[in-house]
């Protein structure tokens, strides 16, 4: 797999720990977050999404243009709306006229899912095209502390087929976690329950690849506490990590392909890369690959 180009994208309107809490300090030290993004009243998480992708499309010129994406993926946890899905909707916006589209739905992993799904369809495929965009403001309630995680924004990967080396996952799903979150006029989660579910399972998945082969760590980002944690437990350097919840906190699926995109120059052709990343579901994945560009 290559990524022929990346982009990503953050609303303008930049909310710090001071906005949120008193216990400013407590929200750096314990959750590795300054700020986070929020959209404006205006903006959808469609609109993020077209930000997003269009960078990505703009980064793939001349050798990727419109008309070349046979496929458009779509991640989110916090769509506009309930139907159309995500995918279609920007396949309309972007022009996109050959590719067809749909939405994959696995919250915080869902773009881990989405990829290893990409690989296995680009014996069909030429050019796909993975978005996922959050927009946490409109469905969190910032006056709970559990909530002060999360972020607004989006990332977009555009992949092609190519010879590897290396792709290996192992994903992982357990359904009788589920009411570790709740969401209903807002979304709710337990987060005791989900620190511990992922210290369990992230490590136990890390620990199914080779991590001493990895150049990089590229993980979702609930809090840095719970990666510390998780570091500390398979051995791994934390300098290995490349991380964004500092600037944009916890932003689920998008967290992934925006960590990509944003450090895409320090990723070399030919690195050992593992993406993992765990959801509400509760759901989870890791993937190791030969990165390609």
């Amino acid at each position: 797999m290559k990524f022929v180009a990346t982009g990503h994208y953050v609303p303008k309107q930049v909310v710090t720990n001071a906005e949120l809490t008193e216990k400013a300090d407590w929200v750096q030290s314990k959750l590795g977050i300054k700020t986070r993004h929020k959209a404006a009243k205006n903006e959808t998480t469609v609109d993020l999404g077209v930000q997003a992708a269009s960078s990505a499309l703009l980064n793939a010129w001349p050798q990727v243009r419109p008309y070349d994406i046979d496929l458009i993926i779509g991640v989110t946890s916090s769509p506009d709306v309930t139907a159309p899905s995500m995918a279609s909707i920007l396949q309309g916006k972007l022009n996109l006229k050959n590719a067809h589209a749909f939405d994959l739905g696995a919250v915080c992993t869902g773009f881990v899912y989405a990829l290893d799904v990409a690989h296995s369809m680009l014996s069909k495929y030429n050019t796909i095209m993975i978005v996922a965009a959050e927009r946490y403001s409109k469905i969190i309630d910032y006056d709970r502390r559990d909530n002060f995680f999360f972020g607004d924004g989006a990332g977009c990967v555009i992949v092609q087929k190519s010879d590897e080396i290396l792709f290996e996952h192992h994903m992982y799903t357990h359904g009788d976690y589920t009411d570790f979150f709740v969401t209903k006029d807002k979304f709710d989660m337990d987060a005791k329950g989900v620190y511990d579910y992922g210290i369990k399972y992230v490590t136990h998945s890390l620990k199914q690849v080779d991590t001493t082969k990895a150049k990089w760590i590229i993980p979702h980002q609930p809090n840095i506490s719970l990666l510390t944690d998780i570091a500390e437990r398979c051995n791994i350097p934390l300098n290995k990590f490349l991380l964004n919840i500092e600037d944009y906190g916890n932003i689920a699926g998008a967290t992934i392909p925006a960590t990509i995109s944003r450090h895409i120059d320090k990723i070399q052709s030919g690195d050992i890369v593992v993406l993992t990343a765990v959801g509400a579901g509760m759901t989870g994945g890791t993937i190791m690959m030969e990165f390609r560009k």
